[in-house]
């Protein structure tokens, strides 16, 4: 195990025996690492307490879902180590770019049964993905004809360097990007936001989420017939 993942790992709660120790010793002689666990683990909590609110506000009526049975807490390191994002340092400029896209100590499944208000996210094989009203706006939703009250907003749709489609949202309290990935849209950056006071939030999302958006097109975003064209092939490549 390398130093990043052990790191991973100690901040995922994941970590034990020599790997344990190791890594303390390094955090307790580094004030900049003591500064970067301590940031990620309060951005895990900032995300359970935006789908805390998320999950308790009123969302449209929509099709007929399933449930989660339960909800696990869920960890996107893995799926950041096989992106490829090595860093060249343990220092914080590096840190700061991978802020953006690690969850951890996200709640999937499903918070209410048998209502009409269910999650969001769960995880499936290992993988955040997006559920019910989530699933639903990246599924059907146009940014080129959406509505101007619909409680997620749509931004950018385009292809990753895999030649996925991928989607940017935001809504009320979570912003982020999801790729298609048969049927499912899998979340590679989620982000908690402030509440907006205004309707900003119905807007493409915040600089940290166009971060990611950089990081993962390959080529131009669609526009308006290509984002059509795509939906009508159920956003396969």
């Amino acid at each position: 195990m390398t130093d990043e993942e052990a790191l991973f790992a100690y901040i995922d709660g994941e970590l034990e025996g020599e790997d344990l120790i190791r890594i303390e010793a390094k955090i307790a002689a580094d004030p900049v690492l003591q500064k970067t666990v301590a940031e990620h683990r309060a951005l895990a909590a900032e995300l359970q307490c935006a789908f805390s609110t998320i999950l308790d506000a009123p969302v449209p009526p929509l099709r007929p879902v399933t449930a989660a049975a339960d909800g696990k807490v869920v960890s996107l390191a893995d799926e950041r180590s096989r992106r490829d994002r090595r860093l060249v340092s343990w220092r914080a400029p590096h840190w700061a770019a991978m802020a953006a896209t690690l969850v951890a100590g996200v709640i999937g499944g499903a918070a209410f049964s048998g209502s009409d208000r269910t999650g969001s996210v769960a995880e499936r094989e290992g993988q955040l993905v997006a559920t019910n009203w989530l699933d639903d706006a990246l599924t059907t939703q146009l940014a080129s004809a959406q509505s101007s009250e619909a409680p997620v907003r749509i931004g950018l749709t385009f292809r990753n360097h895999g030649g996925a489609i991928c989607r940017s949202f935001a809504a009320e309290n979570v912003e982020g990007v999801a790729c298609r990935k048969g049927k499912d849209w899998q979340l590679e950056g989620l982000l908690s936001r402030e509440r907006a006071k205004t309707g900003d939030y119905r807007l493409a999302g915040s600089s940290a989420t166009a971060a990611i958006v950089d990081n993962m097109i390959s080529g131009e975003a669609m526009d308006a017939h290509q984002e059509k064209a795509a939906e009508a092939a159920d956003w396969q490549p």
